[in-house]
């Protein structure tokens, strides 16, 4: 309690110091706790932002698997089909529906609901099941982020 006989500022003095030490240990812990969960998102989002500032420019052009070179005869049948790999080229109207549905459900059903990157999938799934069962038990890459990987990781690596 602050003695009447000090003065004004002597008492808002002490005042400050009796608020100061009755403040509960718990309230500190959450306040310097908070500041350090910010601080490591903060450090966290300048990363990403670095990472994709210095990335490579993107490739249209590797997005796309060479198709085989078909030579065609006098009657334009088809004689041979040059290339390593035997591919057609079709768009996507091409592809059955069910074909569609099957690979959307298993590689990434979101995948008309998010840009590219799913943050529902990362996480709610995949850091909570790689903590739970262990470091890659489950992936958070979308079909769009596989693409991206195996169309221009080999040319980021060497």
């Amino acid at each position: 309690m602050a003695d009447k006989s000090q003065s004004r500022i002597a008492r808002r003095e002490q005042l400050k110091k009796t608020k100061s030490q009755k403040k509960p240990i718990w309230k500190k812990v959450i306040k310097y706790a908070l500041i350090a969960i910010l601080l490591i998102g903060l450090g966290i989002g300048g990363l990403f932002i670095y990472y994709i500032s210095t990335a490579p420019e993107l490739d249209a052009e590797l997005l796309s698997d060479p198709g085989s070179t078909n030579l065609y005869d006098i009657n334009e049948e088809v004689f041979a089909k040059l290339g390593a790999e035997k591919r057609t080229k079709i768009q996507h109207g091409d592809l059955p529906k069910l074909l569609e549905d099957a690979i959307l459900a298993t590689e990434d059903v979101r995948f008309y609901d998010h840009m590219g990157i799913d943050l529902k999938r990362i996480g709610g799934g995949a850091i909570i099941a790689n903590f739970r069962d262990g470091f890659g038990s489950q992936g958070a890459s979308t079909i769009t982020q596989q693409v991206v990987k195996g169309s221009f990781y080999p040319m980021i690596k060497n």
